[in-house]
């Protein structure tokens, strides 16, 4: 219930407050499992996507924000559940599992956490382990502008945000894809389809992207 009420609010607030364009919703599987991987620019990207793509999001969210009683209860309202960054987090990645076996869409951000520059950094083997494991399909998107959304005096301005959806991919790789050379190839061609959803100024160690294109 306030998953649904706070899509309609954020969505009513985007409308007035933001020029907002979301390109690629026809890509976007209706049903099924799916993991939706995104560049990371800002704390209000999880609401963002999860309001503007036509699924249920449940993200993977930073233990840390379960620490204070008032972000805990908006990021468990919301569905996420915590992961502990820098380490193998077996009941995180055992929570994403449930959620895919039952046909949920799981949120991630690869890198782990915001980029303080705007440019992709370099991606964590989470995400691909996920992929790997579950044989789910990915959903690329890139965020561009998000990082301006909260700032002044750029809210008065109506800042520009705009949400390019991929289409879904699989990941595969040779044997299981457990070790930790074709976890890291199958980040690098994950991180590829999402820098390819933006600008060139954004892709940062993903510059080469257009190398990869399919």
């Amino acid at each position: 219930m306030f998953y649904e009420v706070a899509r309609v609010a954020i969505k009513a607030v985007l409308w007035l407050l933001i020029r907002c364009e979301v390109n690629g919703l026809e890509n976007v599987p209706r049903q099924g499992p799916l993991i939706v991987v995104s560049n990371h620019l800002n704390i209000i990207d999880p609401p963002l996507l999860g309001t503007l793509i036509p699924r249920r999001i449940r993200f993977m969210a930073k233990a840390e924000l379960f620490h204070s009683p008032f972000t805990w209860l908006i990021v468990t309202l919301y569905g996420a559940f915590p992961v502990r960054r820098g380490a193998l987090d077996r009941q995180a990645l055992r929570e994403a599992m449930r959620i895919l076996q039952n046909g949920g869409a799981l949120g991630m951000f690869p890198e782990g956490t915001r980029s303080r520059t705007g440019q992709m950094q370099q991606a964590r083997q989470g995400s691909a382990m996920v992929a790997v494991w579950s044989g789910a399909p990915v959903l690329p998107v890139g965020i561009t502008g998000s990082d301006g959304i909260l700032l002044w005096p750029n809210i008065i301005r109506r800042p520009r945000l705009v949400i390019n959806v991929g289409p879904p991919f699989m990941l595969q790789a040779p044997g299981n894809g457990r070790s930790r050379e074709a976890l890291e190839d199958l980040n690098q061609e994950m991180m590829r389809r999402v820098a390819v959803l933006l600008p060139e100024a954004q892709r940062g160690l993903y510059a080469d992207v257009q190398e990869h294109r399919d």
